[in-house]
């Protein structure tokens, strides 16, 4: 079973939330004075200039904003483009497709280009959103494609029917290369974001019987070409015992685990020291491959006692595979093929499933069968040009469509402002209603949609650190600024990996900002929002900053609600702080400080350390007194 180990900011509401986030932002709101932002605390979350605050591609005044998560090839309706908002008289000719500020190849159908209809179509090639070739986009699960029309730029699939290949295609394979990746599991490592993701496949650990599964398949694999499977295992040393040596050591096998007297061929041992990645490469022999057969990590007998911890991230496979379709929905093939040919040249994919096409984004070509449903020819340039074939049954759908209208950022923020509240549009209602409120009691709000800020500085990605910058270039320009509220949860399990069997699992809609910290115990980290505010010390805000993490409309609505609450009926009344430590020492010393240091500004100050054998009893004790008022 998947272990629940990732940090949440929160992940679903409880009283507990509504206390401590209610009373750090009006507490931050009556304590921390503003302090000018001049002093950078890091290069690269410098406050961006006004040109850095637009786009640097053609992003026109109204366009649709698309998410999708998986690789495939997807397919729009104009009904549902219409449907999100875009104009019935848009020019055919002006609508173009835009990823990571480069334009996409797309392909629109439509039986007059000059009047679109609501059954044309557009479709594309669209990729999960990588931030390299092993790591996703850290805290984005989908990739954000921009639909855009009026502009002066496109780029257009050209169709062709290529019917004789250079090559005889009979027989013929390439070198398939697959990168097999699974995040089922997140666990913080000591390695920065971008080397890593944080997420893996599995985790093992010496004396440990098993893992979760690691199956992997050689389809279509050509034994005329080659004897073996060449595999590359990409491993992360986890634990770090002094003095052990080696650190890490473990081998190999592949076979059946459902019968444990089946035989497993034996893909030998490594061994390393350094608590980092590491990568194990091997061979498997044709001869012993069989369908969905297993990876299997073993202890050696001379470690079983030992603490030896890693994760498993991802395997590489190399092999020969046949050129052959199997009439498949999707199929991914490339132009190494296993036979000498000079670019360009041609050759055929075989035994496809009818009506299928094959998509080149790189050339910007479809090809199409020609005389025959069989095969289709397709014409390669260098030997690392990819193929996509898709049926019309393998044609996916986009997880969202959403009309936006270009923000000019800069001007978001007033000279009067004096809140500057960044929110997840999913809380659009419950947030104006936040504002309304603050307006009523004279400070004046600036609300500042974070997807605005991503679309028109990032991308549309998901980044804490352009997040920042905006804040930064919103402060410095307005002095008059003294509150930030961010309104909107986040998760460090942004992959999903943990939540299969949550009905409502945490997404990103304001992202966090994780503080590496190796005295952290087990996390070696933790997670600051004060890090947005911080503009001369690296943790220390200048400005009161406070997050209200709500998920959903439901929470947002009831923090809405508490902060109501507190207002009218509690303040007046009893201007109280309440601290809650765990028992290890150091927090309590921490609690106590903080006593010390404000009990001038509070009525009260108390400190609460729950014992652990008692702590459900003083929960339910506090619970009783908060119910009561």
């Amino acid at each position: 079973m998947r272990r629940n180990t990732a940090p949440r900011v929160a992940k679903n509401a409880t009283w507990w939330h509504y206390i401590f986030t209610i009373a750090f932002v009006f507490f931050a709101f009556g304590g921390v004075s503003h302090a000018e932002a001049t002093a950078p605390v890091e290069d690269y979350a410098t406050t961006p200039s006004l040109e850095e605050l637009s786009p640097d591609w053609e992003l026109t005044p109204e366009y649709i904003r698309i998410e999708l998560a998986h690789p495939g090839l997807y397919r729009i309706y104009f009904r549902d483009l219409f449907a999100a908002g875009m104009p019935s008289g848009v020019e055919e000719k002006s609508i173009a497709l835009w990823n990571e500020g480069e334009l996409v190849p797309l392909h629109l159908e439509a039986r007059n280009p000059s009047r679109l209809a609501p059954e044309d179509w557009i479709e594309f090639i669209g990729e999960a959103p990588r931030g390299s070739f092993s790591t996703y986009k850290v805290q984005n699960y989908y990739n954000v494609y921009f639909l855009t029309w009026g502009g002066t730029k496109t780029r257009r699939y050209e169709v062709r029917k290529l019917s004789a290949p250079d090559v005889d295609s009979e027989n013929l394979s390439f070198w398939e290369m697959r990168h097999l990746e699974q995040d089922n599991y997140y666990r913080d490592s000591k390695l920065p974001w971008g080397v890593t993701d944080n997420f893996f496949w599995c985790h093992y650990a010496a004396g440990v019987s098993g893992t979760y599964p690691i199956r992997i398949d050689f389809p279509d694999f050509d034994e005329r070409v080659s004897d073996h499977v060449k595999l590359t295992f990409r491993i992360l040393g986890f634990s770090d015992v002094p003095g052990l040596r080696p650190a890490h050591k473990f081998s190999l096998q592949y076979g059946d685990d459902e019968d444990p007297k089946s035989p497993r061929y034996d893909l030998g041992a490594f061994q390393f020291d350094h608590r980092g990645y590491y990568d194990y490469e091997t061979t498997l022999p044709a001869k012993f491959i069989r369908f969905r057969q297993r990876i299997v990590f073993k202890t050696p007998p001379d470690r079983a006692n030992v603490t030896d911890a890693i994760s498993f991230d991802w395997v590489r496979v190399v092999y020969p595979r046949r050129l052959d379709a199997g009439k498949r929905n999707w199929f991914v093939f490339n132009s190494n093929i296993c036979r000498e040919a000079r670019p360009p040249f041609r050759f055929a994919v075989r035994n496809i499933k009818k009506g299928s096409r094959v998509f080149c984004p790189s050339q910007g070509v479809i090809y199409l069968p020609a005389d025959e449903e069989r095969k289709i020819v397709v014409e390669a340039h260098d030997r690392q040009t990819t193929f996509s074939l898709a049926s019309e049954e393998g044609i996916l759908s986009v997880n969202s469509l959403e009309l936006k209208k270009r923000c000019a950022l800069a001007s978001t923020v007033s000279s009067a402002a004096q809140v500057l509240l960044i929110y997840d549009p999913e809380l659009t209602d419950p947030v104006l209603r936040y504002k309304k409120l603050k307006d009523s009691d004279n400070l004046r709000v600036a609300a500042v949609d974070v997807r605005d800020i991503f679309d028109n500085m990032n991308y549309g990605f998901a980044d804490d650190v352009t997040l920042k910058r905006f804040i930064r270039y919103a402060v410095q320009h307005n002095p008059g600024v003294r509150y930030i509220v961010l309104f909107g949860d986040s998760t460090q399990d942004y992959r999903l990996a943990q939540t299969f069997d949550q009905v409502d699992p945490p997404r990103v809609g304001v992202p966090i900002h994780w503080i590496e910290n190796l005295a952290t115990i087990r996390a070696s980290g933790y997670v600051d929002d004060n890090w947005y505010a911080s503009f001369i010390n690296v943790n220390t805000p200048d400005i009161a900053i406070g997050r209200i993490p709500a998920a959903n409309l439901e929470q947002a609505f009831e923090y809405v609600r508490k902060v109501i609450e507190y207002e009218t009926f509690q303040a007046a009344k009893d201007d109280g702080l309440l601290v809650i430590s765990s028992v290890e020492a150091r927090f309590q010393d921490l609690a106590s400080e903080i006593q010390r240091t404000y009990k001038d500004h509070f009525t009260t100050v108390s400190v609460l350390f729950p014992e652990t054998a008692v702590a459900t009893r003083e929960v339910e004790r506090l619970r009783e007194a908060i119910d009561r008022g």
